[in-house]
């Protein structure tokens, strides 16, 4: 399905899959993980320097700048000295690690502090191992987030605009905004470019992508619908991906870290109700999914 020079490594919700990309004398990688499965990442990128030894490391590029995606990246920097890309509109929020703006501490989610060599523009062209790929933005899930389109082989690195079944959680605003036309406009502009294959953010590679527009279009109009099941959505995500991060926790240090946490202060605000009630909602959401399991004043995964 995909060129000789193009590999996946397909990684799991915790760490955002890597794509890595060959010319005859240099390797690009796009994403880096989370910063607790960077050891995993460093030994993946490590086989496939063996295996092409005379090939130089250059690029690493963030689609969006969550933790799954740019964990990895002061690690990945200084051991294989890869030169760090973001988006053009993150940059200075990069350089001057504006917590702000880069929202890992309002998403309670750690992020090593990294610096960026440059940034990379929408509505550009940029080559990643000698193979051209059209830059897009992709709004809703990030409002900084990029998409990736290679014409010559319709292959499309999506991050978390589009997935198989679905797409990243829309996360309001700190206005209480969910950028619902945002997630719109980005699958109508997968759909518009029409690609072959999809490299998502998470999950397997795809070709049934009419398929996956039509899942997601219909998701996100339920859930533009439904805003109160969107901000319930999140907080599960948001307590679902730290459970990824734990593995085990007590009942007590995972309701004290998700009353700490910014965006679930916020969340509960507009839901009306209180930080302990919401955490309940939550977590009896994630069991009712089979997606966690509480037992003796514990949380673990399913």
């Amino acid at each position: 399905m995909l060129p000789h020079n193009l590999q996946v490594f397909e990684r799991g919700w915790l760490s955002a899959n890597q794509i890595l990309l060959r010319s005859p004398s240099y390797w690009d990688v796009i994403d880096s993980g989370f910063c607790t499965h960077i050891e995993q990442t460093q030994t993946l990128l490590e086989i496939h320097q063996r295996e092409h030894p005379d090939l130089q490391p250059r690029f690493l590029v963030n689609t969006h700048l969550h933790s799954d995606h740019c964990g990895g990246n002061v690690h990945l920097s200084q051991t294989f000295g890869l030169k760090i890309m973001v988006p053009g509109t993150t940059f200075d929020a990069v350089q001057n690690w504006d917590e702000a703006s880069l929202g890992f501490k309002d998403l309670g989610q750690p992020c090593p502090v990294f610096t960026a060599f440059g940034a990379y523009q929408a509505r550009t062209v940029i080559s990643l191992g000698e193979m051209d790929w059209e830059v897009y933005c992709a709004p809703g899930h990030d409002s900084d987030a990029q998409l990736l389109f290679n014409p010559q082989y319709r292959i499309l690195i999506s991050g978390d605009a589009l997935w198989e079944k679905g797409f990243g959680a829309l996360f309001p605003k700190p206005d209480g905004q969910v950028d619902f036309s945002g997630a719109f406009a980005s699958l109508e502009l997968i759909q518009s470019l029409d690609p072959k294959i999809v490299i998502p953010g998470h999950g397997t590679i795809f070709s049934k992508v009419r398929s996956a527009i039509d899942f997601a279009m219909s998701r996100l109009d339920y859930l533009a619908k439904n805003p109160t099941r969107n901000l319930l959505q999140v907080a599960c995500v948001l307590l679902k991906f730290k459970l990824l991060e734990w593995h085990t926790v007590s009942l007590t240090e995972a309701q004290v870290w998700f009353t700490k946490t910014p965006m679930l202060q916020r969340l509960a605000n507009d839901l009306a109700i209180s930080d302990a009630q919401l955490f309940t909602q939550a977590t009896q959401s994630l069991v009712n999914a089979r997606a966690l399991i509480i037992k003796e004043n514990l949380l673990s995964n399913y």
